[in-house]
């Protein structure tokens, strides 16, 4: 976690975090991980660790840009935008390519990128949708995937906005902090 917090503060490289990352592994003993023994395996893992990181930190602090209200105001809709760097693009996503929606469709819950293990797919604030753009999330969207419990099209425990539960974690903490204080001050807080 430290590691993986510096090269997001930081902008570190991959392979400073590869070095963080095998010392880290030495000074806690940790064993038996997935990709342990091989170069190839550990360069496999680091990158998976370090990417993924790095995409949903990237995607929350996207997600809160595009919560703001002054820019729904200005761009009401949101745009899906797959990819084409990933070598084995999913179906799903590629269908989702251009789909323009506005802000507070439901789709966004479940369906804001990364959607998956190495997805590079993102979303964009646009006034309204371009000719041709489709408006409605294909036929099934929202249908649950049997063998991962997530909607299909997104892999299993990716189902979900990143950001979303840090918003709900600081919603909790100032309304804790709210009852506590004085009706004035805390009413005040909880307006901010």
């Amino acid at each position: 976690r430290q590691a993986v917090e510096k090269a997001i503060t930081d902008g570190t490289t991959l392979e400073t975090f590869r070095q963080d990352f095998r010392q880290i592994v030495a000074a806690r003993g940790w064993s038996g991980w997935t990709g342990e023994g091989t170069p190839g395996g550990f360069n496999w893992r680091t990158r998976v660790i370090y990417e993924t990181n790095l995409r949903t930190s990237h995607a929350a602090g996207r997600a809160a840009q595009l919560a703001d209200p002054g820019l729904q105001a200005l761009l009401p809709y949101r745009r899906y935008i797959h990819n084409d760097s990933v070598l084995h693009p999913r179906p799903q996503h590629l269908a989702w390519h251009g789909l323009t929606l506005p802000h507070d469709h439901p789709f966004w819950k479940t369906h804001m990128p990364p959607n998956g293990w190495g997805c590079r797919c993102r979303v964009t604030a646009v006034l309204k949708p371009k000719p041709g753009d489709p408006t409605e999330p294909p036929a099934g969207w929202d249908d649950l995937d049997e063998k991962t419990g997530a909607p299909v099209g997104i892999d299993k425990g990716w189902a979900y906005a990143p950001g979303a539960s840090v918003k709900r974690e600081l919603a909790g903490m100032v309304n804790s902090k709210v009852a506590k204080l004085p009706p004035a001050l805390g009413n005040a807080l909880a307006d901010d």
